[in-house]
């Protein structure tokens, strides 16, 4: 899911799906709707930091399921 505008609380961007390699995304923090009940961060929080294909995402934020991803740490920044 990615904002309709930037860093909004709206998740409806038209674009619901991209493939490997169309965005470049940097982990911000773990998600999950629920504040009730049990919380498992089933979604990482993104900032979409580059993309050829779709260049008026760039600094939007995105929610990914964390089952679809792979996060990669860089002690270099």
């Amino acid at each position: 899911m990615i904002n309709r505008e930037g860093q909004s609380g709206y998740w409806d961007n038209p674009i619901s799906k991209v493939k490997k390699g169309d965005l470049t995304m940097h982990f911000i923090d773990y998600f999950d709707w629920d504040s009730m009940d049990q919380i498992d961060y089933r979604y990482y929080r993104v900032r979409i930091v580059a993309s050829d294909k779709y260049p008026d995402l760039v600094g939007n934020d995105a929610l990914i399921e964390t089952i679809y991803a792979v996060v990669y740490f860089n002690e270099n920044g």
